[in-house]
């Protein structure tokens, strides 16, 4: 029993123990430090069709009540759905050609939202909300004074024509005809607006398709990440019977013949929980097998790097900040500066979009696995160099001993 405490590997596990516990309490929670104001940073942008005053009224008006910092307006609304679709902005509002000719003829107006489905979680929930809250803005703003005003100066010139050919010259009279017709015009639309959503994109209602991404690639970087530590073990005690350059070669080729089978079975394995066809299912493998070649060089330099084992004290922690980093439940533009940069660098984020973007579709694929690859190219320099600089001495030290091939 002595002997098994002196062990250092017995502390190891101790250390491992605690490593994780303390790396999802002090890198989740604070990652939802900016919320719920961090969604404040989302974009939305308005379509306005009708460019009339009243139309313009009401774009002011969402301007100033929306709770975004970024409300916008565009002329195009094919530019603003491409930009919908590639997660540039989050929500599109487009009000229609015929809102204030809808308004004057005291029928109901119209106004059109589009989204995106395939977002993380909370986005998606926040724009069924914002849609809540902008109708309801809309219906106030029509009966405000600015609206109420704007109205009075569309119906000002066939009231004041109707009122000459009629020969009536009181001109304080035909003003406060103008005025009560705007007003009675604008009351009778309280709460009466005609929406309708737009769906890119189209997700299931149903959250295991929301989450699916998140977990798909959460699940796979947990396992190439341990896959990478029994390597890089493997890696440390075969150097000293093949030699430090085939072992090498043979770590690389053990993980690609696990990065390219691996997903042919867990992807299949996806079709069991949610509904998607045979192309979805081959551009999620042609995505997951991108995705494990940059986790597993990126997992593979830290295990050299720290010596295998010891190595989870740093990657424990690591896919806890991308777990929370990786876009599934908090959008980019809602994460600090901290997370958003963590999401900028490391795999999982570009992971989770290109297995919505298979899933669901979504823009930007070419980026997010250009971003993959990079990740792969870089983190393997770095394994060659550990492996080049480092490695040297002929003495197994504690950890090159659990592998032998000679044995």
């Amino acid at each position: 029993m002595k002997k098994w405490f002196k062990h250092p590997m017995a502390y190891l596990a101790i250390l491992i123990a605690l490593v994780g516990s303390v790396s999802f309490i002090a890198f989740a929670i604070p990652s939802f430090s900016d919320l719920p104001t961090g969604t404040e940073n989302l974009n939305v942008v308005i379509v306005d069709q009708d460019k009339s005053t009243v139309s313009e009224q009401i774009v002011g008006n969402l301007k100033d009540k929306l709770p975004f910092k970024q409300v916008t307006t565009a002329d195009s609304l094919s530019k603003s759905k491409s930009k919908l679709n590639d997660r540039q902005v989050s929500l599109v509002i487009e009000i229609s050609s015929s809102f204030s000719e809808s308004v004057m003829a005291q029928k109901v107006p119209s106004i059109k939202y589009f989204v995106s489905d395939s977002n993380g979680m909370l986005q998606n929930s926040l724009n069924k909300s914002v849609i809540s809250q902008v109708k309801d803005k809309i219906a106030t703003a029509i009966t405000s004074a600015k609206t109420t005003q704007a109205l009075a100066t569309m119906l000002a010139p066939e009231i004041k024509q109707k009122a000459m050919a009629s020969g009536n010259t009181d001109v304080p009279q035909i003003q406060k005809e103008i005025q009560q017709t705007a007003q009675t015009t604008a009351a009778k639309m309280s709460g009466k607006v005609s929406s309708s959503t737009v769906h890119l994109n189209k997700m299931s209602q149903n959250y295991q398709y929301q989450m699916a991404p998140m977990f798909i690639n959460l699940g796979a970087y947990l396992g190439i990440m341990l896959m990478s530590v029994v390597l890089a073990l493997m890696f440390m005690g075969a150097r000293h019977s093949i030699g430090k350059k085939l072992s090498f070669v043979a770590a690389q080729l053990n993980g690609l013949i696990a990065i390219v089978v691996v997903p042919f079975l867990s992807m299949g394995l996806v079709r069991c929980f949610i509904q998607f066809g045979g192309g979805e299912y081959f551009n999620l493998v042609g995505t997951q097998i991108v995705f494990g070649l940059a986790v597993f060089e990126f997992t593979f330099a830290l295990a050299l790097l720290l010596n295998g084992l010891p190595s989870m004290v740093i990657q424990l922690p690591l896919m806890a900040m991308q777990v929370m980093a990786g876009g599934a439940v908090i959008p980019r533009e809602a994460m600090n500066s901290f997370y958003s940069w963590v999401s900028e660098h490391t795999p999982m984020y570009q992971g989770v979009y290109t297995s919505l973007n298979a899933l669901y579709g979504g823009g930007n694929q070419g980026a997010y696995l250009s971003a993959l690859l990079w990740i792969m190219i870089v983190s393997l320099l770095v394994s060659l160099i550990i492996v080049w600089a480092g490695y040297r001495s002929n003495t197994r030290n504690t950890f090159a001993k659990i592998v032998n091939l000679e044995s």
